[in-house]
């Protein structure tokens, strides 16, 4: 019967197994394992005992006490004869167990003595990594270098010498630690430091019309470089984006690890967020507002004051559209206003309710008018609120109703060309308190 050449080498491996765990066989020698084997429970810089080894596929057979027979290529160990030799390879290895190198350069020799004319067996890559086993003492000069010669072992098997020149030597656990500290390009540095708010916001304080429940401080973008997560808020909705890295793609494009989030940075104050939101692409404009929480005071202010003026101005009559008084704070009653039921104002309201500003005069209008209010009549509803441009009269008040079709994302676009226009007089003034 024929016997092939893979059955041979599998009675092989069998009978050594048998051997192994069967007997309490002399080991052939003693070997120290130079770079951490990931499929095996081994630990780098031990000593094992070697039972046996194949030429033919290059390994050791080696055992713990108690544990399963383990196959490990040879060139991740170092042979002795004595276990004592091995220990005091051991000792000395022992610094170095963290200690890796990285080549600068692409080509960069591997020799097989400590001299550049020695043979060359290897050429590294640029940035490839080799395992460090001993440092070569004393430092010798090369042209007009002086370093270490290291003997490494390459990834792949290969065991040589190195010229430390072109060899950044390093501690892996130290690098792996510094490697959660991110890298962070200047050109990004602005947007992990503080908040971006949507480009809206600067149009209005440009245009001086902040409305006070959109112009929120909760809105924009917010880094955490602790936690490595950016939180995009928006009106609707809260994403919360996990990155490792930041990488640099084109030009100015930034793209936070695998979050599905990127940055293309126009400059230090203004840039566009990219994400995905139910499988449709976002792309959002981000500004750097300073002084947002003045922005708003100064806003909320200034509605104080005009609310404090109607309040002043006392009831205000029309003979065709009944009196209208501002009480307390941004609350109005409005009687006799039979004549804009239903057109305007819709039946079964009581003619009480509170009053805002929320909407503001497109650019091309906005001179005609003190701006826009909002009466929210009760019960609330949506088709309790009614708009009117308002202008502060010497005698009184003027409103112009709005229709809601001509408001588009909290801006009255147009004016109704047909608009139903009130005048109230207001004769009867509330004394004024003075401030001390």
């Amino acid at each position: 019967m024929k016997i092939n050449f893979k059955f041979k080498l599998q009675l092989f491996v069998l009978l050594t197994l048998i051997i192994l765990t069967g007997c309490s066989e002399k080991p052939v020698g003693y070997g120290v394992l130079l770079w951490w084997n990931e499929d095996t429970s081994l630990t780098q810089g031990n000593i094992y005992p070697v039972y046996s080894e194949s030429n033919i596929r290059d390994t050791y057979i080696i055992t713990e006490s108690g544990a399963p027979v383990v196959e490990l290529p040879r060139w991740r160990m170092d042979l002795f004869n004595k276990e004592e030799e091995a220990q005091i390879f051991t000792d000395n290895y022992a610094p170095l167990l963290g200690i890796y190198g990285e080549s600068l350069k692409n080509g960069q020799a591997v020799r097989k003595e400590t001299s550049s004319t020695a043979e060359r067996i290897y050429k590294l890559r640029e940035e490839q990594i080799v395992k460090v086993v001993s440092k070569i003492e004393p430092k010798v000069t090369i042209g007009s270098t002086e370093d270490y010669w290291y003997r490494v072992l390459t990834e792949d098997g290969i065991s040589g010498y190195c010229f430390g020149a072109n060899l950044e030597i390093f501690d892996m656990e130290e690098r792996l630690a510094r490697k959660d500290t991110l890298k962070i390009d200047p050109l990004i540095a602005d947007f992990l430091a503080k908040p971006f708010r949507p480009v809206e916001f600067r149009e209005m304080v440009l245009e001086k019309r902040i409305n006070l429940e959109s112009f929120n401080p909760a809105i924009g973008t917010f880094p955490n470089l602790e936690e490595k997560t950016i939180t995009v808020v928006t009106e609707e909705d809260t994403f919360v984006f996990e990155f490792d890295e930041i990488l640099e793609g084109e030009p100015g494009r930034f793209l936070f690890g695998e979050s599905g989030m990127d940055v293309k940075v126009i400059n230090p104050n203004r840039l566009v967020v990219h994400y995905d939101n139910k499988g449709a692409s976002v792309d959002q404009l981000y500004v750097v507002i300073d002084g947002m929480a003045g922005i708003i005071e100064t806003e909320k202010q200034r509605q104080e004051a005009l609310f404090q003026d109607l309040y002043y101005m006392g009831p205000a009559e029309s003979s065709a559209y009944g009196t209208i008084a501002f009480e307390g704070i941004n609350n109005f009653i409005w009687e006799d206003y039979g004549r804009l039921v239903p057109d305007i104002i819709p039946r079964g309201l009581d003619g009480r309710g509170s009053a805002e500003i929320i909407y503001y005069p497109a650019s091309d209008i906005k001179e005609k008018y003190d701006g826009v209010i909002t009466l929210n009549f009760t019960p609330p509803s949506s088709a309790s609120t009614v708009n009117f441009f308002y202008n502060r009269l010497d005698a009184g008040l003027k409103l112009t109703h709005i229709p809601l079709k001509d408001i588009e994302e909290g801006i009255v676009e147009r004016e109704n060309p047909s608009p139903i226009i009130m005048y109230f007089s207001a004769d009867s003034p509330r004394e004024r308190v003075m401030e001390e």
